[in-house]
């Protein structure tokens, strides 16, 4: 397949003067999680550094190997990624279609393109180039706080803050890390004391022993206190408090009993955060440490943190990034209604923009067949509904079922032993044998039955744990709605739970107790399941936010409905149809630059009787003017120039 390469692209300069922002441009990035938290000034700047570009079916935007240069959105129109084959051959990896946009990366970071992007069908495409978003945010330098994650390095080149790498081992995709912690140094110096006594301890030891026996102690005087301190070390080390622009994350590990525990509360969750400095604690008033406590509205989702520095300003940092959360929610809100508005003025339907990663696709999560939920080693699997099944670990199976297996295996030497008559045993051995085979069968039975049946069910709004014991002796069954779950917290311990990734999780309710937590127990990958339950929290709260965007947006068409029978009396009957009416469509503004409408001189009411019966002079009505490619006095500011659909962009 031979491609011919595109033009150099002519980029439009940014405009520093009081323009009317493109409103086109804007309803398309708005929605962007990138321009999501701008103000509508910052936005109306980074939308003057776009450019509209129209591409014809075959036409290519880049090509494999060819260095970035800025994020693209296609408008409308469908593309396919084309990746060069080891052998010579071309193949599709990928495809793009309208409402999605891609190298959003090459905005702040240099690299290579994967793939040939080459257009299947005529498409309007938005390009926002890496050195247009410099130029942006030179003269407007609030735009770099708006982007958060994003400084311009001394090499002329935007890239990502460290803290938007993957820091710990939950952390989401879109989760940007805004600081991280660990415990006061004193809390692994405290213990450096033992080493000290240990140290003493082998030193005198070494003095008043014998040549041989001083040396192997004056070793040890140095080995074992140093031993002692790397550990105190790596155990302080393990230990960090992480906040991000979601959530504050605490993640202890213990290194003696190989523990994990990775817990969490959502920003939004947080009700208030306390310090307090042990009155008792010496040293606690001479290092300045203390002890953080995040209040959430249940006691057991408390989070305590000990022995932290600077309590009083980490009560500050926690309370400054949950005020900036909500602050850029109700941006984020605010942006989202706005842009609803624009696509109802330009008589658009709402788009959902969805980000287009290439060449990767994402990965599909299937049903689950049947032999998979037969199999005790299959622990998660998603039923028909797409709700996700986690059961209890194999290892707690293979406990369930171990004194059972055991009693078939006695039942078939039995049975061997009676038939061949071993050891004396043929006249009872068969009998018995039987016999222990059919109460070792139905105890097998019975121990797998109450495995297969405690499952931990995660569905789209609720979680349901399932306990169940054959015959009826137990049937439990307890649902919980995810709006109520505050804190969820991951633990994994021993040397199993290493090895097999074992562990519980705990879910602690929204206004309950410590001791009313639920628990998934012993269930495979505890974190995974941690951040399932998380996750489908995020989307409970975002489909919520969607809802009320789009009642919001029905009531904004409702009152521009209203306003339009209002100022057009005209309409027969006075009936101006709704938006829940089929075929309507909201009202456009006919003028430009907010300028008040003209007199149509095609649409004046009738002539009124002259109450002096004057006559009237006959004159033809006013003809409409000429376009001559510039605004006059009432369409708009003299001097700019018209842009039609085949001009070149304006430079």
């Amino acid at each position: 397949m031979s491609h011919t390469r595109p033009p150099p692209i002519a980029y439009p300069k940014i405009f520093t003067g009081s323009i009317m922002p493109d409103q086109f441009i804007q309803s398309h990035i708005r929605p962007l999680p990138l321009f999501q938290t701008m103000s509508p000034e910052q936005l109306a700047h980074i939308a003057d550094a776009f450019v509209r570009l129209t591409y014809r079916a075959g036409e290519v935007i880049f090509y494999q190997g060819q260095e970035t240069t800025g994020m693209y959105l296609f408008v409308t129109g469908e593309g396919r990624f084309i990746q060069d084959g080891p052998t010579g051959g071309q193949d599709i990896v990928g495809y793009v279609t309208a409402n999605q946009y891609l190298n959003e990366q090459a905005l702040f970071t240099t690299g290579r393109e994967t793939a040939t992007l080459q257009v299947t069908q005529d498409a309007i495409v938005l390009y926002l180039s890496r050195q247009r978003l410099l130029d942006v945010i030179s003269l407007y330098p609030d735009i770099r706080y708006a982007l958060q994650t994003h400084v311009r390095t001394s090499d002329g080149v935007v890239r990502e803050r460290a803290t938007h790498e993957h820091v710990f081992e939950t952390q989401r995709p879109n989760e940007i890390v805004l600081m991280q912690r660990k415990r006061h140094w004193w809390a692994f110096g405290r213990r450096l004391w033992i080493g000290g006594v240990v140290f003493i301890i082998f030193f005198v030891l070494a003095i008043i022993s014998p040549s041989i026996l001083a040396l192997i102690f004056g070793v040890m005087a140095f080995v074992i206190p140093g031993l002692l301190s790397i550990y105190a070390y790596l155990e302080w080390q393990n230990d960090a408090v992480i906040i991000t622009d979601q959530r504050v994350v605490r993640i202890d590990r213990t290194i003696r009993s190989l523990r994990t525990r990775i817990s969490e509360v959502p920003l939004d969750s947080v009700q208030g955060v306390s310090t307090d400095i042990p009155r008792r604690d010496l040293f606690a008033r001479i290092f300045r440490y203390g002890t953080v406590t995040i209040e959430t509205p249940g006691d057991s989702g408390d989070m305590k943190l000990d022995r932290m520095a600077n309590p009083h300003e980490m009560q500050q940092i926690i309370f400054t990034h949950r005020e900036q959360y909500q602050r850029r929610r109700e941006l984020q809100h605010r942006n989202a209604v706005r842009s609803e508005l624009d696509k109802i003025l330009v008589n658009q339907e709402p788009t959902t923009h969805t980000d287009t990663q290439q060449p990767n696709r994402p990965r599909n999560q299937q049903q689950s067949s049947l032999l998979t939920r037969i199999l005790p080693t299959e622990m998660m699997f998603i039923n028909e509904n797409g709700d996700v099944i986690y059961r209890k670990h194999f290892l707690v199976w293979m406990r369930y079922v171990f004194l059972p297996v055991l009693m078939l295996i006695a039942s078939f030497i039995l049975v061997i032993f009676g038939l061949f008559d071993v050891a004396g045993v043929g006249v009872i051995g068969l009998p018995l044998g039987v016999v222990a085979f059919v109460v070792g069968a139905l105890w097998f039975y019975w121990a797998d039955w109450d495995w297969r049946n405690d499952m931990y069910i995660v569905g789209d709004d609720s979680i349901t744990l399932i306990h169940k014991r054959p015959l009826f002796l137990q049937n439990e069954v307890d649902q919980i709605r995810l709006d109520r779950v505050e804190n969820v917290i991951s633990d994994s311990r021993g040397v199993l739970g290493r090895l097999f990734n074992v562990g519980d999780v705990r879910l602690s309710l929204l206004g309950a107790d410590i001791g009313d937590a639920k628990i998934f127990a012993s269930v495979h990958k505890p974190r995974e399941v941690q951040e399932e339950i998380s996750r489908r929290q995020a989307r409970i709260k975002a489909t919520a936010e969607n809802r009320e965007i789009q009642r919001q947006r029905e009531m904004i068409g409702d009152y521009l409905a209203a306003y339009h029978q209002r100022t057009n009396p005209q309409i027969p009957g006075n009936a101006q149809p709704t938006q829940a009416q089929p075929g309507y469509v909201p009202p456009q503004p006919s003028y430009p630059y907010n300028q008040p409408p003209q007199p149509d001189p095609y649409n004046q009411p009738a002539p009124q009787p002259d109450p002096y019966n004057r006559p009237s002079p006959s004159q033809p009505p006013p003809r409409r003017p000429q376009s001559s490619g510039l605004f006059d006095d009432a369409a708009g500011p003299p001097g700019l120039r018209r842009l039609d659909r085949d001009d070149e962009p304006y430079v």
